[in-house]
């Protein structure tokens, strides 16, 4: 025990023996505020992986320095007469480049709705900073960010640069030992703009500014493919230029109504809807048709982590990113296993269009019990993925709905709703299209994860180091990409 320590002089042995296999920090006190501002003495903040990444940068620039003089735009100063783009934290990719946004009503601004956004600014989540949500803006025109966001408008460095070595595992650790909450855990913008930065020569910036460059450019021609495969079913199914009825009401007598479907809220007999449904169902076939609904039940059977897909983590294309989590920290919903090849859709507020299709490498993976498993059995999973993700599909789906303030739809519901198979000429090329969309993308990827490697380099081992991975592995990338 602690005995010897009562009865006997310090033995600086005994003491390192006792403190064998226990992970303790042990802190000068004229150490313990340094890089300490709000002064904090928990033994969390001193673990010994936050403090070995506390040595890496020894520079003291800090990011703040690199911020352009030009003041921000709150939203709420300004006098709308348009519509604007809003961005939210859920809207960001988690894994790479890519961020979606929703049109809002200039009349009804959202509470959190807050600064003006512009192209090249980069934007940081401020929430369970683990998660890294941080996007590089691309496309500012009329958007708007969230207050969960920290803004950088970068001014004398690179912004292609600076968003990449926000995706470093250095600048996650910081973020992370700042974090000053459990339930909600949470940065400031202090603690993003008093991050330490590492400042490469103009070189090393361009070379990263290339990648990431490159990188955006696979991701476009990603979205781009994956709108010729949307564009080609909607063809197939003969809804490329479908108009809704000019007519604005529907009379049904109670038989026709009620007594057929069981409804008698005045939206689902909406003449534009009914049009659409009766078109679908020609065919004769409905979603239970073509997939079946699995129900793999998730067993936390001798495992210490896994990957889990959370309802927000689904891409614009269809790509469900995921999320490694410690088995302790199993999240409540973490309900169904998924294979290659079947495809989620969420049951959930289904108006938002997130449905994906399960990749070879996400085999086995966890997804929410927001989400129906369906395994497609007459239909390319692709087709399926798509079909369920079309706008007007969507909205079909959305009318079979319950709740209002949690809208969502029964299994049996979704299996129940129509669909048109196209003809196999067709889901062939739309496979084709699919299959390159997310070759793209995961080209995208890896450019963006090359680029964030060669920065911890930089940190860990010097820029000629990085220069060296760089002039190893870009060439041979780019020959692969290319064969």
């Amino acid at each position: 025990g602690l005995s010897f320590f009562l009865h006997s002089a310090f033995n600086e042995v005994k003491y390192r023996a006792l403190l064998d296999g226990l992970e303790i920090s042990v802190v000068n006190l004229s150490e313990v505020f340094k890089e300490n501002e709000t002064f904090r003495i928990d033994s969390e903040f001193f673990q010994k992986h936050f403090l070995e990444n506390a040595q890496l940068i020894t520079s003291n620039y800090r990011m703040r320095e690199f911020l352009s003089s030009e003041s921000f735009v709150n939203i709420k100063n300004l006098s709308l007469n348009k519509n604007f783009n809003y961005l939210e934290i859920s809207n960001v990719s988690l894994s790479g480049l890519g961020y979606a946004t929703n049109e809002t009503d200039y009349l009804n601004i959202p509470d959190r709705a807050t600064y003006i956004l512009k192209n090249h600014d980069i934007v940081i989540s401020t929430v369970r900073p683990n998660r890294n949500a941080v996007a590089f803006i691309r496309q500012g025109k009329r958007l708007v960010g969230t207050s969960g966001f920290t803004v950088l408008r970068i001014d004398k460095l690179s912004p292609y640069y600076v968003f990449a070595f926000c995706k470093t595992k250095y600048f996650i650790t910081h973020l992370m030992r700042e974090n000053t909450a459990t339930m909600y855990p949470a940065v400031s913008d202090n603690d993003v703009l008093n991050s330490r930065i590492l400042v490469p020569s103009t070189t090393f910036q361009a070379k990263i500014e290339d990648l990431v460059k490159t990188a955006y450019a696979k991701l476009e021609k990603s979205k781009t493919l994956y709108t010729l495969a949307e564009s080609l079913l909607l063809q197939a199914l003969g809804l490329d230029n479908w108009q809704p009825p000019k007519e604005a009401v529907a009379i049904k007598n109670f038989s026709a109504s009620f007594g057929a479907t069981g409804r008698l809220d005045a939206e689902y007999y909406q003449p534009k809807y009914q049009s659409m449904i009766s078109i679908l169902r020609c065919s004769g076939k409905c979603i239970g048709n073509v997939a079946t609904l699995k129900k793999r039940k998730f067993q936390q059977n001798e495992i210490d982590s896994f990957n889990y897909i959370e309802i927000g983590s689904i891409s614009g294309e269809g790509y469900a990113n995921s999320e490694l989590v410690d088995i302790e920290n199993t999240p409540s919903r973490a309900q169904w296993i998924v294979k290659t090849g079947d495809v989620i859709t969420s049951t959930v507020r289904p108006i938002r269009r997130l449905t994906a299709l399960i990749e070879e490498e996400q085999n086995q993976y966890v997804c929410s019990s927001g989400f129906a498993v369906l395994k497609p059995i007459n239909i390319e999973p692709e087709v399926l993925m798509i079909y369920l993700r079309l706008p007007i599909i969507c909205e079909i789906i959305d009318l079979h709905t319950t709740n209002s303030m949690y809208p969502a739809i029964s299994t049996d519901d979704l299996l129940n709703i129509p669909i048109v198979l196209p003809k196999k000429q067709i889901s062939k090329n739309i496979v084709g299209k699919i299959k390159a969309s997310r070759q793209m993308k995961q080209q995208s990827h890896l450019l963006l994860f090359m680029a964030k490697q060669a920065i911890e380099i930089a940190i860990e081992q010097g820029e000629e180091a990085a220069i060296n991975y760089l002039n190893q592995n870009v060439q041979n990338l780019w020959n692969k990409m290319n064969a």
